[in-house]
């Protein structure tokens, strides 16, 4: 018999805090759509496959914001699909640069086990006859804390612990910030902790440098809490993440990790993933001010 943690983990969770974190919806003021495909362990069959989407609204003058969030999780013949709606409301404190949204996710998860996908000495062998469950509601809050330089965030992205789909309540704290080191260069470190019952809290450790806003690199470690540096017994992982704003409204991301600690990094080739963020309302700023400038060179010819 064997525990873990049951849902997906990132890399790029720095980028992608809404699929965790409710709160987190309308912090980055923009119409943000992001994508995300991650294969772990390559080279290993039936290795965990992931890919997620997610959309969120700029808060609006109410202070609501608004979003929703869709993960496809393979991991050998099992697939795991969730699809959420999230809504939070930001307040601001004291100090207006200074926001505490509180946020509500209401999802929909579903499991399907393809035993097509074992070769079984029984093919009739009633241990892997699973039907499919599908459309298991569930609900989940956040509650997320930021200002221009620092955040930090507390989650629960499901309460209910569904027995049909063994679902087992989790909790994320995030956390991070931005230095100025030099003219151009800042650094962006970053932590995940993530804590479920019948498995070792777990953390990740990220540090970004960024170059004149426009790319970064940085590296991405993760361990338990309990042993600063992974065990045979624990397992962990360390990788590299690269990225570039390549406009000002589209961002890609790349991040590789490997395991070390356990046994597991001898049977693959390391784990990737691949981010890409669209910033819809900064590319109609740009539109704006395009057509503006254009007006206004038109008025001055005629």
């Amino acid at each position: 018999m064997g525990f873990s943690q049951q849902e997906s983990m990132y890399n790029h969770y720095m980028f992608n805090t809404q699929l965790f974190n409710a709160g987190y919806v309308g912090a980055s003021q923009a119409h943000t759509f992001n994508l995300l495909q991650r294969k772990q362990w390559s080279g290993f069959d039936g290795a965990p496959v992931t890919q997620s989407f997610s959309y969120g609204t700029p808060v609006n003058q109410k202070r609501l914001a608004y979003g929703f969030s869709a993960i496809n999780d393979k991991i050998g013949p099992m697939r795991n699909n969730s699809f959420a709606a999230d809504i939070a409301y930001h307040l601001l404190l004291n100090d207006n640069n200074k926001v505490l949204s509180v946020g509500l996710k209401l999802s929909l998860n579903s499991f399907n086990f393809n035993s097509d996908e074992l070769n079984l000495d029984q093919i009739e062998d009633p241990l892997f006859l699973s039907e499919s469950i599908g459309n298991k509601p569930n609900i989940g809050t956040g509650i997320y804390y930021y200002t221009d330089r620092f955040y930090a965030g507390l989650s629960v992205p499901y309460f209910i612990e569904n027995k049909e789909l063994g679902q087992k309540k989790h909790i994320y704290f995030t956390s991070g910030l931005l230095v100025n080191l030099f003219r151009d260069v800042q650094l962006r470190p970053s932590t995940l902790f993530k804590m479920t019952k019948g498995a070792p809290i777990t953390h990740d450790l990220s540090a970004l440098l960024i170059f004149n806003d426009r790319f970064w690199l940085g590296a991405n470690f993760r361990s338990t809490f309990k042993d600063i540096f992974p065990k045979a017994d624990t397992g962990g992982g360390f990788g590299g993440i690269l990225g570039i704003n390549v406009t000002d409204n589209i961002m890609i991301s790349y991040a590789y990790s490997y395991s070390f600690g356990n046994r597991t990094g001898v049977f693959n080739n390391g784990s990737h993933e691949i981010f890409l963020r669209y910033n819809l309302q900064k590319a109609i700023n740009a539109l704006i001010a395009v057509s503006y400038t254009h007006l206004r060179a038109h008025e001055t010819r005629g």
